[in-house]
């Protein structure tokens, strides 16, 4: 049984998702329990090359399957499985069908077809092949209903049907059991899944009220600070509230965001009538304190602007936030960020935020914008969130976003909107 279990493994890794990790035990489980059932029927078709042959370029085949999933080529591995049976039940069908009835056999070959392969493609192509067998094997009935082939004797002709029964049996075991405890792991991750996101809702609802005082009661402090110089001393203590107050926030609104688009439920855009010069200027201040705890400095520039625009306050505040959060995580400290805004043409405006830094290797750019990746290390903290709802809010306002970065020297992503100029 651990021998069974090892190979049954073989190419699993922790980074895999559960179904693909199914499937993967699946397509080692068919060809292990195929290519040791060819080595059983060998030596009865032995008598004849043209069944001997072809059964030991089964065997050969199923033996490789096992090694393209441990080098990770899952897709080769599933593929040749798949039509390595197909061929074979559309040839042993063929010449032996006064023998076998293998069209049924074409019946759990399609639900193995739906079972390993994940996209709409492959499986159509696969159930085209099964259907391709079983009309070849009725056809082979048609031409000779009643006669075996190959002048077998009685015995040896049950025996060779025995086997295949007892093959076909195993067989159809294996997928039933696979079926059910993947359908058993569904439900569990299911059920998981509905009290991450009841926990996940509920504790960022309760966090973020608490927290969104606290924020605005240090903003008032501030004031006052700013007021009376005698408090001046406690203005560092309440830039640590500020900071830690915004990150929090920042992140339960992430948080919040994620959810919302993932069940489906965002909401649509709105349109907000905001002055630009203010609006920007507020988000800065907001963000120096941050800045300035990494030794970071932040650099804005406004070219061509109107004086207010149109646009969804809220959607394009999580849009500067992270790109501006992102920037300070991951630029080099003592370094600056550069944030720009400029009307492109009469129709669009854009947005570029930049920073000096170790930048994004090649291999995680087509990914950055993926729920749960990030580029952080050491003590660089962060879901892995923000830029998959950038992009999110991004394409719901109609707009597009880019990145382009130079590991080591730089990182910039631009942003482009619509303009809609506003009336106050």
């Amino acid at each position: 049984m651990k021998l069974f279990k090892s190979l049954t493994d073989i190419g699993v890794t922790s980074a895999l998702e559960p179904e693909d990790i199914s499937r993967i035990r699946l397509t080692n489980k068919l060809s292990f329990v195929t290519a040791t059932l060819m080595i059983l029927i060998g030596p009865i078709l032995a008598f004849e090359r043209s069944l001997f042959i072809p059964l030991l370029l089964d065997f050969g085949l199923k033996i490789s399957v096992l090694f393209f999933n441990y080098a990770g080529k899952y897709t080769v591995a599933k593929t040749v499985l798949y039509y390595t049976q197909a061929v074979a039940i559309g040839y042993f069908g063929y010449v032996l069908a006064p023998l076998l009835q293998l069209e049924y056999v074409v019946v759990l070959l399609i639900a193995v077809n739906f079972y390993i392969f994940k996209t709409d493609l492959p499986r159509k192509i696969g159930l085209t092949v099964a259907l391709i067998d079983l009309a070849l094997i009725e056809y082979a009935h048609y031409r000779h209903p009643f006669r075996p082939e190959f002048g077998l004797s009685y015995d040896m002709a049950f025996l060779i049907h025995t086997s295949m029964v007892l093959s076909i049996f195993s067989i159809t075991i294996i997928v039933i059991i696979s079926y059910a405890q993947g359908n058993d792991l569904r439900f569990k991750l299911e059920r998981a899944n509905k009290f991450i996101k009841l926990f996940v809702n509920t504790v960022t609802h309760e966090l973020r009220t608490p927290i969104s005082v606290l924020h605005q009661t240090n903003y008032f402090l501030k004031k006052e600070i700013k007021k009376d110089s005698p408090i001046k001393m406690v203005e560092p203590l309440a830039n640590i509230i500020e900071s830690a107050s915004s990150q929090t926030l920042h992140i339960i609104n992430n948080v919040l965001s994620a959810a919302k688009i993932e069940a489906g439920k965002s909401e649509g855009v709105s349109e907000d009538a905001i002055q630009v010069a203010p609006y920007f200027s507020g988000l800065i201040e907001l963000h120096e304190v941050l800045a300035q705890s990494g030794g970071m400095e932040i650099k804005f520039t406004m070219l061509g602007m109107p004086p207010s625009i149109i646009v969804d306050q809220f959607d394009l505040t999580l849009i500067i936030s992270n790109l501006l959060s992102n920037a300070i995580k991951y630029g080099e400290k003592g370094g600056s960020i550069s944030f720009d805004i400029a009307r492109t043409n009469g129709a669009q405006w854009m947005i570029k935020v930049a920073n000096s830094g170790k930048g994004i290797p090649p291999e995680k750019i087509d990914t950055i914008f993926e729920p749960f990746v990030s580029n952080r290390s050491g003590a660089i903290e962060g879901t892995g969130l923000g830029l998959y709802i950038v992009k999110t809010k991004v394409q719901s306002m109609n707009g597009s976003i880019s990145v382009i970065s130079e590991p080591g020297i730089f990182t910039q992503f631009t942003v482009t909107l619509p303009l809609k100029e506003g009336g106050i």
